[in-house]
């Protein structure tokens, strides 16, 4: 058994194109099948970024680029207005790699900070993009016309609050579903895309027991990961 998982991952390794498409297909149909669900279903979250993040800090910058914004493009097909939040699932894909390199996804402290950012740039960008549209309108029954009509805050100002708010539900979401996706998945399954490898290269050193992978770039080693066998 271990023989044949040693040859299944052998696959990877020498095809790293292929890795790095089927990767990027995975997360394009992730993103397209959990925001049918969230649709289907009317719920108040998109979750069409889990894809997107899981595929950044997988495979690095640009497979989640890619990820991220043939996403939007699917979607525009059926959806006109997907096409204009492009840039936002690419912020998001930039940032997930951004952060994982710094292993915020390792740590606690550093999920809730991964939560907190998506909300303000994913809340935030999601407010504007009307501004630049159609423009802003007045819904009473919104969280945005509620807010408004308690006097404290103008009509923009309502709309990036409200935006914010229904958006960290989603971030929440997203972000635990990904923290699922790498716990999952081994690092040696992904870790040899072509698209990975162009910025690091993983090894492994193991004594039967215990599993270190560590990331090789240039001179520099750094640790990714430690699992018991």
């Amino acid at each position: 058994m271990k023989m044949n998982n040693t040859k299944f991952l052998d696959v990877f390794r020498k095809r790293h194109n292929l890795t790095s498409l089927i990767l990027c297909a995975a997360g394009v149909g992730v993103n397209l099948l959990l925001s049918f669900i969230a649709t289907e279903y009317g719920l108040s979250i998109y979750l069409d970024t889990v894809g997107t993040v899981a595929v950044a800090i997988m495979g690095g910058y640009l497979p989640g680029v890619i990820v991220g914004f043939t996403t939007s493009i699917i979607r525009s097909f059926s959806n006109p207005t997907s096409l204009y939040y492009g840039v936002l699932n690419v912020i998001i894909a930039v940032l997930s790699t951004f952060l994982a390199n710094r292993r915020w996804h390792k740590k606690w402290f550093g999920v809730i900070g991964m939560i907190i950012i998506f909300t303000l740039v994913g809340g935030g960008i999601s407010a504007i993009i009307p501004w630049f549209m159609d423009g802003l309108t007045y819904d009473s029954e919104t969280l945005s016309g509620v807010l408004y009509d308690a006097g404290y805050f103008n009509l923009e100002m309502s709309n990036l609050i409200s935006c914010l708010i229904t958006d960290f539900p989603d971030e929440l979401i997203t972000v635990l579903i990904v923290l699922v996706i790498l716990r999952i998945i081994p690092p040696e399954y992904y870790k040899h895309t072509a698209l990975a490898q162009g910025t690091a290269k993983l090894a492994a050193i193991t004594d039967g027991q215990t599993k270190i992978y560590v990331a090789l770039t240039g001179d520099q080693v750094a640790l990714t990961d430690i699992r018991i066998l």
